[in-house]
């Protein structure tokens, strides 16, 4: 017998890879057993880890916004307010594309195009006469400022934005407004953000736009274009060990700065060449305000290095926050929003006012512009107006009791042209209804909104609707209707018990307000 072992027993090397392969076995069983059980926690919408930031970094790679439109948390064209685009990725649909309406007689004063991302936008829940356009209609003179910012977009696709506005114009705008996040600077190197986009790369020192045109559903690119991650336990376990900041992350940073900065060459470049001015705005969320980044100061070395004209939103909105970057927050929506409020677009937008009244020349005096809005709900004010049909009003909104509801209010000479703001929750629907909601000014069939359901989260839209001359009641009052025909039961509807009221549609304000005061 040989020395040092025993009979019946192995030996000391083969225990030790017995052992090893038995530790292999157990760690290969745990991590399928841990990849099923994230697979199946994410098939089942679990919060903990059915979300795409465990798994892929959203400044890093295509794939996070790729798993959110896998998992259906993204918006843009999923939510019927956008369209897919060839060129652009996509753009709004034709009734909210550019507002004011390409119908609309041209302003005798300055025309004004704003481009940019959803802050330059605006978002619910702010109105569109709370946004920067909206403010900037109402305070310059004989002015008309066309909103063409996007949600979601790109420094990329804002800079080729603007290039179809002044190619598709009949009347180029005087001034071009461009806001710019910091995020924007990210994007540019995406290919799938809401949807398909398009993406420039420098080849031989050369912008070169690529990804266009965009033909294939999102569903038939992602088809194309899978996401890349193999293993969703070893991507969490990567995410956790990652222990950059999200919001301030570096990642392909040099990449991102050459891209951006060729793409705001090329827009000064294209402006100029149009002989349309540039306005650059910087925007920050709140969180990018408390912290300075590569991104700010790439962005502020490159507006001066091109001689761009820039406001800072950082230090104006410091400013009025007497200098305390906690209190910059009553600026912003709170999270998960986090987009400027009617607060934050007024100090930007009357910050915009005072740079171009001193370019241009423009009358300084603000005026009181007249509106009148109707607030539903237990802390409204609908009581001061002429209501019928209006009942179950709820802390934010009212439903309709009828098969048609109204609001009388009493509006200017009907000599200035109005425009309605209708701000709703979805209404209720069956599969099989084809119904719409139509809405009346003094008995003038004026709009039609489709029947849809209610959205998760019951988050209001506006629906902007330019009134006909024949609409304005010569009487200085005019009335809103609202006509919704059949409407459905909450049972019929599958959201509770039947009752006595017939609920067809969540109303949270009505506003009327001129088209463009002058």
């Amino acid at each position: 017998m040989a020395r040092g072992t025993v009979t019946g027993y192995p030996s000391r090397r083969r225990r030790t890879v017995l052992l090893l392969l038995w530790v292999l076995v157990n760690v290969l069983v745990l991590a399928i057993v841990g990849e099923l059980l994230v697979r199946l926690s994410i098939r089942t919408n679990s919060f903990a880890l059915g979300n795409p930031f465990h798994y892929a970094h959203p400044f890093c790679n295509d794939d996070y916004h790729r798993l959110r439109f896998q998992w259906k948390m993204a918006g843009a064209l999923r939510s019927g307010k956008n369209v897919q685009h060839p060129v652009l990725g996509w753009v709004p649909i034709a009734e909210k594309a550019g507002f004011p309406a390409s119908n609309r007689p041209p302003a005798a004063g300055p025309r004004i195009a704003l481009f940019g991302d959803s802050f330059a936008a605006g978002v619910v829940p702010t109105r569109p006469y709370e946004r920067i356009a909206g403010v900037l209609n109402e305070i310059i003179p004989q002015g008309q400022v066309t909103n063409y910012a996007v949600p979601g977009y790109g420094v990329d696709q804002v800079y080729l934005r603007f290039l179809q506005v002044v190619a598709e114009s009949e009347l180029p705008p005087h001034l071009a407004i461009v806001g710019i996040l910091q995020d924007d600077i990210d994007r540019a190197l995406e290919r799938f953000r809401e949807g398909p986009k398009p993406y420039f790369t420098i080849d031989d020192g050369e912008l070169t736009l690529q990804g266009t045109p965009i033909e294939e559903t999102p569903e038939e690119w992602l088809e194309q274009h899978p996401v890349a991650i193999k293993s969703f336990l070893l991507a969490r376990i990567r995410r956790k060990l990652d222990k950059a900041d999200s919001f301030f992350s570096e990642c392909r940073r040099e990449e991102k700065e050459a891209v951006t900065r060729r793409i705001l060459e090329a827009l000064a470049a294209d402006a100029a060449q149009a002989d349309i001015p540039l306005q650059v705005v910087l925007f920050y969320s709140a969180p990018q305000i408390r912290r300075e980044s590569w991104r700010e100061d790439f962005l502020i070395s490159t507006m001066e290095s091109l001689g761009l004209d820039y406001v800072d939103t950082k230090p104006l909105l410091l400013a009025h926050a007497d200098g305390d970057p906690e209190k910059v927050s009553k600026f912003f929506f709170p999270f998960p929003n986090g987009h400027p409020n009617p607060d934050g677009n007024r100090v930007v937008a009357h910050a915009l006012y005072q740079i171009l009244k001193e370019r241009y020349g423009w009358n300084a005096d603000i005026r009181n512009v007249w509106s009148t809005t109707v607030e539903f709900g237990t802390a409204g004010n609908f009581g001061e107006f002429a209501v019928s049909g209006w009942g179950d009003h709820g802390k934010a909104f009212s439903w309709t009791t009828a098969t048609q509801a109204s609001v009388t209010a009493a509006t200017p000479s009907p000599e200035i042209a109005l425009v309605l703001y209708l701000e709703t929750v979805h209404a209720l629907r069956s599969a099989q209804d084809e119904r719409v909601l139509e809405i009346l000014a003094n008995g003038v069939p004026v709009h039609e909104v489709p029947v849809r359901e209610l959205p998760v989260g019951w988050r209001a839209e506006v629906t902007q609707i330019e009134l006909p001359r024949r609409a304005i009641g010569d009487d200085g009052t005019t009335t809103v209707t609202l006509r919704l025909p059949r409407l459905l039961t909450q049972q019929e509807a599958g959201v509770g018990p039947d009752g006595t009221q017939r609920r067809g549609i969540a109303v949270k304000s009505i506003s009327l307000r001129p088209v463009n005061p002058r």
